[in-house]
């Protein structure tokens, strides 16, 4: 049975998946992340949560398990098992057998911080965790957390996974496939935000993109005017370290989890966004990724209703075609969506 919590209260981020047990002052779920797949094992504080019992996501992911839609590629059946051999009494000795496991972990502060990376040593009275830098590298310096200030941990994580191979591995970069492609938002929220992913195919307006999660999976195909591209990157620190997480998915069989399409025609925004679909599209001027129903389009204007918390809107707002800087052509995200508004 899936269960739902909001963590921390204050923050109002919800989480959702297996209870596995309450061991003292903690909860800890087998977390099922937004492709609907187990990748997390999360414990909690028991004065940072409440259980939700009424909200719409958890009845989303409630179907997506009664339709079999709830994935476990990565044999967490397994780690989970390995989470509740554990025997501990407090915080210091749970850590002491998660470093034995996997020394890569995040855990949140009281302060709301959270903190990934390498569990360097460990006392009486603190962790000394090593932080991963945007790099995906290891500080040089540990931070000094005392267990009172903790209020939530994530362990066993597939993320954690790939950041352990990552770092413990000789790394070759010379057959990198991926590029960043950064767009001309309007907006300053979104201004180093870009796609990760293949170029598969392109023409002198479009490109055709397989684009990646923060998993390094692939999340969607992309359609994207080139007229709102302003720069593709093929050499960084960051295609670094998603060519490798991709690398690990396609060797063991995780890459695309729902076998998702990849080889479309190279056409117009126009030509795929038809009336009483389901579309998805990022929009130059809004910082915000549409998905909804496409009600019309009258010239270069598209008729739209957003879903919004699983739901459509009941407003078709208008959206200039000009401003479209991509069209998803199929996701996970889509996949999922679909089959719960048609449910």
């Amino acid at each position: 049975m899936l269960i739902m919590i909001t963590a921390p209260i204050n923050n109002r981020d919800y989480y959702l998946g297996i209870r596995l047990n309450i061991h003292d002052n903690w909860i800890a779920l087998a977390t099922i992340d937004a492709n609907v797949t187990y990748t997390n094992i999360h414990l909690y504080r028991k004065d940072t949560y409440i259980i939700e019992n009424d909200l719409t996501e958890k009845d989303f992911y409630e179907f997506q398990e009664k339709k079999h839609n709830l994935l476990n590629p990565f044999d967490f059946k397994k780690k989970i098992q390995e989470f509740k051999n554990l025997k501990w009494n407090n915080l210091e000795e749970l850590l002491f057998q998660i470093k034995e496991i996997n020394p890569i972990i995040s855990l949140t502060s009281q302060e709301n911080m959270t903190y990934t990376g390498k569990i360097q040593k460990l006392n009486s009275n603190n962790i000394y965790l090593q932080e991963i830098d945007e790099n995906h590298e290891l500080t040089e310096f540990p931070l000094v957390i005392p267990y009172d200030e903790i209020i939530a941990l994530s362990v066993n994580s597939i993320e954690h996974t790939i950041l352990n191979k990552w770092l413990t591995t000789k790394r070759k970069t010379e057959n990198r496939t991926l590029v960043e492609i950064h767009l001309d938002y309007k907006d300053d929220a979104r201004f180093e935000s870009f796609y990760i992913g293949q170029i598969i195919k392109q023409n002198s307006d479009y490109l055709l993109l397989a684009g990646l999660n923060d998993l390094g999976q692939l999340d969607g195909v992309y359609l994207i005017s080139k007229k709102h591209i302003t720069h593709i990157t093929s050499e960084s620190c960051e295609l670094d370290y998603y060519q490798f997480a991709m690398n690990y998915h396609l060797q063991n069989h995780s890459f695309n989890l729902r076998n998702l399409k990849t080889d479309f025609d190279l056409t117009t925004f126009k030509d795929w966004l038809k009336p009483n679909t389901l579309a998805a599209f990022d929009n130059s001027s809004f910082d915000n990724t549409n998905i909804g129903i496409v009600k019309g389009i009258q010239d270069n204007t598209l008729l739209f209703q957003n879903v919004v918390d699983y739901k459509i809107s009941a407003v078709a707002q208008e959206i200039s075609i000009q401003d479209l800087a991509s069209v998803e052509l199929t996701s996970n995200e889509q996949i999922l969506l679909k089959s719960y508004l048609n449910r």
